[in-house]
């Protein structure tokens, strides 16, 4: 009887899934060593326990981070098989921010640190920083619109017009960052910030052809981590 063609892949993923229920077990144990601290600080001589704490909340973020940067690697490797490489890029990125702002957090807390004066200090850190990297963000959030709308892909052929680039500039996109979207036109590479490039007019003229008919090998994109 003959067995199904998926099966060999399936240790592989097995494979890769042990590591990940490996370091989510060690910052379930760090999470353990703190509970049991708290019974040992109170009592006369709570070194032991204060030692215990530190090593429990050490190894929840070890375990915590780690475990964020799997999750986020594997839905990205999985997005990728099916075509959506740049757009699984970006939930990358979003799964790590987001998962070590809970690490962190959850440590803090663990810790007793008062978290109320953090968060105040960090609203007002984070709203100056905003204001002084305002372009920055805004080219930051452009380039993740345009990676998950995807009006055109590495290897296509556009002509881009916009009045603060003096275009229309007509060229094939050979990388989608997060910040600059890279063009190879005739007076050589264009890098067009994309806040620019997502209110300017675009015009698909395709992918390029070669001789065969077929689609020609468009330049690697630049990875984005």
């Amino acid at each position: 009887m003959s067995q199904p063609d998926d099966l060999p892949g399936r240790p592989r993923t097995a494979r890769r899934s042990l590591p990940l229920v490996a370091f989510a077990l060690l910052a379930a144990a760090g999470l353990g060593l703190v509970g049991v601290s708290g019974t040992l600080i109170d009592r006369p001589d709570g070194s032991a326990g204060k030692a215990l704490l530190l090593a429990g909340t050490a190894v929840f973020v070890i375990g915590g981070a780690v475990t964020t940067r799997l999750i986020g690697n594997d839905i990205a490797r999985r997005m990728a098989r099916h075509g959506m490489e740049a757009p699984g890029a970006v939930v990358r990125m979003a799964i790590s921010i987001t998962g070590y702002l809970l690490v962190a957090i959850t440590a803090l807390g663990l810790l007793s640190v008062p978290l109320q004066q953090l968060l105040v200090g960090g609203a007002v850190t984070g709203v100056l920083i905003g204001i002084a990297a305002q372009q920055t963000l805004s080219n930051f959030f452009a380039g993740i619109m345009i990676l998950v709308v995807r009006p055109f892909r590495v290897g296509t052929d556009i002509s881009v017009r916009s009045g603060p680039l003096n275009g229309p500039f007509t060229g094939r996109v050979t990388a989608l960052g997060l910040t600059y979207t890279t063009m190879l036109t005739e007076e050589g590479v264009l890098m067009i910030p994309n806040s620019t490039l997502l209110s300017a007019g675009i015009t698909t003229l395709g992918v390029k052809r070669n001789d065969t008919g077929r689609d020609d090998a468009a330049p690697p994109a630049h990875n984005i981590d």
